[in-house]
């Protein structure tokens, strides 16, 4: 990979990582188009790529400063959670078929 290609990602990663924290955007609407047009990958590989990036180090981090100031409603999460569990494994399973 290129000098310019690496430092391409990581600016990338920086404004996905800005948005999703700011406005809870990014992975789909930013990252996986611009990983589709700007570096070659499929869509299938965009999106698997771009939910194994989100899946714990820019969550957790991203939660646990709106925990720290008081923005989380745990109860609210885990109840979502069970839903997004649910949804999250049909939807990747209808999307890889």
């Amino acid at each position: 990979m290129s000098v310019s290609a690496l430092v391409g990602i990581i600016c990338l990663g920086i404004i996905v990582g800005f948005f999703s924290s700011m406005v809870g955007i990014g992975g789909g609407l930013i990252l996986v188009p611009a990983l589709v047009a700007f570096y070659g990958l499929n869509q299938h590989t965009a999106q698997g790529t771009t939910l194994a990036l989100l899946s714990m180090p820019v969550a957790a981090i991203s939660a646990y400063t709106y925990y720290k100031n008081g923005s989380v409603d745990w109860k609210l999460a885990l109840l979502l959670a069970i839903g997004f569990i649910v949804g999250s494994y049909f939807g990747s399973n209808l999307a890889v078929t």
